[in-house]
């Protein structure tokens, strides 16, 4: 009772000062000092607040062992991310295309739009932007997989375009027959392959890998990235090229980390 006493007048104490101090910023020679002496007084209050709350927890067996708890889960769900981002780093890096010191990792911090069981990511957000090299147009990817390509950039922050969003369109072919054609997002998380020739060769289950579109600068897509495989294939005789559909390897909503390929091969 002693200790809850001295807490309330503490309280009361300190709420009298903060409002002399509102009193004073009125009058402006002392603003300066009124704002110096408020951060003092909210400190003052925080330590009395925590230093009564600790003793409550302390004299209390059972909210110290929830507050331990609650410690313990904190601790192992950081250490599961951790766990994670560690366990992506060491596949990526084990793999032999794109190299991986060509690569810059990132985290993905937003999926906007997406709802999981309803709707599909169709862009990220990175925690990468200007200041790490990231540039717009260059190619995102997980392991051999291409992801999408940055669309927009700032200083701290990127947005990337999936491979399934209508922004996304490069130029692709099938690793057996060499078929061309024109990937393009179609929304959701559908992927068209277009323009084929009738002649060409197509079937399903071909994987279609990009043909590039760097610049002289390195920026844009690199060969030989696996954008994903043919599921179903239209071939109408009377068309003038026909069509595939195209599906992913990766599972875009479930990814936690991508890497964004800041430098030429």
């Amino acid at each position: 009772m002693r200790r809850r006493r001295n807490f309330l007048a503490s309280f009361f104490i300190l709420f009298a000062a903060g409002i002399v101090l509102f009193l004073l910023w009125q009058f402006t020679p002392v603003k300066v000092i009124s704002v110096f002496m408020g951060r003092a007084i909210s400190s003052a209050e925080f330590s009395v607040i925590t230093i009564f709350t600790s003793s409550q927890v302390n004299n209390n067996p059972e909210a110290k062992l929830a507050n331990q708890n609650k410690q313990l889960l904190e601790k192992l769900a950081k250490f599961e991310i951790l766990l994670k981002e560690n366990n992506a780093l060491l596949d990526q890096f084990q793999t032999v295309y794109p190299r991986s010191d060509t690569l810059l990792p990132a985290e993905i911090v937003a999926k906007p739009s997406f709802v999981p069981g309803i709707t599909s990511p169709l862009e990220f957000i990175l925690n990468k932007g200007k200041i790490d090299g990231v540039k717009k147009g260059q190619a995102v990817i997980f392991k051999s997989n291409l992801v999408g390509e940055i669309q927009d950039t700032n200083e701290a922050f990127s947005v990337v375009s999936l491979v399934t969003s209508n922004k996304f369109s490069i130029t692709a072919h099938t690793l057996r027959s060499g078929a061309l054609g024109v990937v393009r997002g179609e929304g959701a998380s559908s992927i068209s392959f277009n323009n084929i020739l009738p002649s060409a060769d197509l079937k399903e289950g071909d994987i279609v890998v990009s043909t590039g579109s760097l610049d002289t600068q390195g920026v844009g897509i690199p060969p030989d990235l696996i954008v994903g495989k043919i599921v179903s294939i239209i071939k109408n005789p009377s068309a003038i090229f026909q069509t595939a559909e195209i599906e992913s390897l990766v599972d875009f909503s479930k990814l936690s980390m991508v890497f964004i390929i800041t430098k030429p091969r």
